[in-house]
This record gives structure tokens, sequence and C-alpha cells, in this order.
């Protein structure tokens, strides 16, 4: 048995996958738009196509958190709309909202936590403001760890 890499078959799926990701409308405001301002007006100025690196992090870290989520008795959040802003907690552990992320690094040192997951405290913050919660969970997962 012979085996070999078909490059214009591995072209054509990435182009398919490229041509296809994201084709579902995303209508109104999301938190998240309101903290990446610069990102969300490139995306509607000049909309680039992911790359195949970009929608393999993406689906990867998707799949994991709904693994996560049935694992652990839980789903995925209903997307939300507060004040014409839309948002999508990923989970709520009780009434508490919950941010599942995935990292392609290390996890943060303990103590340095406040500044290497600014983001992801920034959207959570987001989320307690929203929902009168002052309280959330982040559980960030190292794929390297």
């Amino acid at each position: 048995m012979k085996i070999e890499r078909n490059k214009s078959v591995e072209q054509w799926a990435i182009e398919e996958i490229q041509n296809n990701w994201g084709n579902e409308a995303r209508e109104g405001i999301h938190l998240t738009d309101l903290l990446t301002p610069r990102r969300k007006y490139f995306q509607v100025v000049k909309p680039l196509k992911a790359s195949i690196k970009e929608i393999s992090y993406w689906t990867s870290g998707s799949a994991i958190e709904a693994k996560i989520l049935a694992a652990m008795g839980y789903t995925k959040g209903e997307t939300r709309e507060w004040k014409g802003i839309r948002y999508s907690v990923d989970t709520f552990l009780g009434n508490i909202p919950a941010e599942i992320k995935t990292r392609r690094r290390a996890l943060a040192e303990e103590g340095k936590e406040e500044e290497i997951y600014e983001h992801y405290l920034k959207q959570l913050l987001g989320y307690c403001a929203i929902e009168n919660s002052t309280k959330a969970w982040l559980i960030v997962l190292s794929m390297l760890e």
C-alpha cells in the first residue's frame, strides 16, 4: 500500500472551510464587539477570511468547551440581550456566569492572572454587570500542561 499526501485535495478542503466559515450572520451589537471595537470595525469595513489556523483554534476550543460542559453536567448558555447588547455566557454555574477558555500557552503564573487573563476578565466583568452578579467563574485550560 502506498500512502501519499494529495496537496490539491488538501487545498480544496481548506478553501471550502474558509469560504463557508462564519457565513452565519451575527446581528446586532455584541458585548465582545464593545471590548474590541477596532477588530469589529475592520470586520465590517474590510472583512478577511479566517486562516485555517484560526479556524482550527476556534473549532478545537468550541469542541473542548462543549465536552467540558457536558462532563460537568451543564449546557452552553443561550444568547441573551440586554439594552440592545447581545451576549453569550458560556454557562451559568447556579446563577453565577462562567467562561471556559482554552489556551495554547501555559497557564498564568500564580499572582499574574489579572494581567495574563485581562481580556477574559473584561468579558466576565461585562457579563457580571449585565447579570447583576458580584461573582463569576473563569475556567482556563492549557493545552500545554
